[in-house]
């Protein structure tokens, strides 16, 4: 039976007061586009594809403080498929999967060079490897990301800032396809790392300790973090010391659903009254202690991006600020206020 282990986490400024559970909006209305939050000022970067594994997928990057959008992959990349990008902590630099030498791989860029991003695993793999979801840590040190079915911690050396490489790296689990391991996430102070255990009915949250003595790395046994039976649990990110997830809102729909993790509530996670009922909902993206980008196919088969504030359940769209390309999904938002 899957039980839920309550983290020993300080609640931050992010963590409002509740009196009850929230729950998912059915047929919700989009806020006006003059009532936008009007604190995005950073910068969103995110994917658009026609379909997974097409070849069709792009890397875009809008800009709020110019009002911009760009395509930020060229066809002199060589590289397929660029998807799951995450800005680092000072926002200088992007990771990010795409397929070269018909694997897939884990790449650094400066958003804005002019030379063309770095490999970072290339060199540590044989012809079967695959390398996806990567993620940077709270000080920019260290990457965390899944390769063939494992979870594994890289350190970053930046003695050229324009080609940063890939140091020592170790593995935070390593049962191979056994048991899958997906989607890796630093918590807050970086001490630790959520991911998602297993696949489909069978996928939960797990969160794996660790510590770096000498150049070693020592990690804890894996813990669940939650994990309801029959429900797919994915997609784990942190802001602040909370914890945000993607969970199925039933075993018979399997709708989407964005929930975050209160310790303050018994241990309990919370679904977002940001959801719509009647759509999937995935990909949060934390913006501010308020807001989140995320993505949704509500009223289209496509997902499409969306701004949702946590607390009020209020919803925008970000079609009229070009982001929502026609006829593809929009996925995989990271977002960065720092220059």
């Amino acid at each position: 039976m899957k039980t839920l282990l309550i983290l020993p986490i300080i609640v931050s400024s992010l963590m409002a007061s509740f009196t009850s559970y929230a729950q998912c909006t059915s047929s919700p209305v989009l806020q006006s586009d003059s009532k936008f939050p009007q604190s995005l000022r950073g910068r969103l970067i995110y994917h658009s594809y026609s379909d997974y594994g097409s070849g069709s997928s792009n890397l875009f990057l809008k800009n709020f403080r110019t009002n911009t959008l760009v395509q930020l992959n060229q066809a002199s990349w060589n590289i397929e498929d660029p998807m799951n990008a995450h800005f680092s902590p000072n926002g200088r630099y992007i990771v990010f999967m795409g397929k070269q030498n018909t694997r897939w791989n884990i790449f650094i860029w400066k958003p804005g060079s002019s030379l063309a991003p770095i490999n970072l695993t290339n060199h540590t793999q044989d012809s079967s490897d695959v390398s996806e979801d990567p993620k940077f840590s709270p000080d920019g040190n260290y990457i965390v990301y899944k390769n063939n079915a494992d979870i594994v911690l890289s350190r970053l050396t930046f003695a050229n800032p324009d080609a940063p490489l890939l140091g020592t790296s170790s593995r935070l689990t390593n049962n191979g396809y056994d048991t899958e391991e997906s989607m890796p996430y630093f918590s807050t102070n970086g001490k630790s790392v959520f991911y998602s255990q297993g696949a489909g009915a069978n996928s939960d949250i797990y969160r794996v300790n660790f510590k770096i003595k000498y150049n070693q790395l020592v990690a804890d046994t894996p813990s669940l973090v939650t994990g309801k039976e029959g429900l797919s649990e994915y997609y784990p990110v942190t802001k602040n010391n909370a914890l945000f997830f993607v969970s199925w809102k039933d075993a018979l729909t399997k709708m989407d659903q964005i929930y975050w993790y209160l310790p303050n509530l018994q241990g309990q996670p919370v679904e977002l009254s940001l959801n719509d009922c009647n759509a999937d909902n995935s990909d949060p993206a934390p913006i501010d202690n308020a807001n989140i980008f995320f993505s949704s196919n509500r009223g289209d088969k496509f997902y499409r991006l969306y701004v949702g504030n946590i607390y009020t359940g209020k919803v925008w769209s970000m079609s009229n600020l070009g982001v929502n390309e026609a006829q593809k999904h929009q996925l995989g938002a990271s977002y960065t206020n720092t220059r």
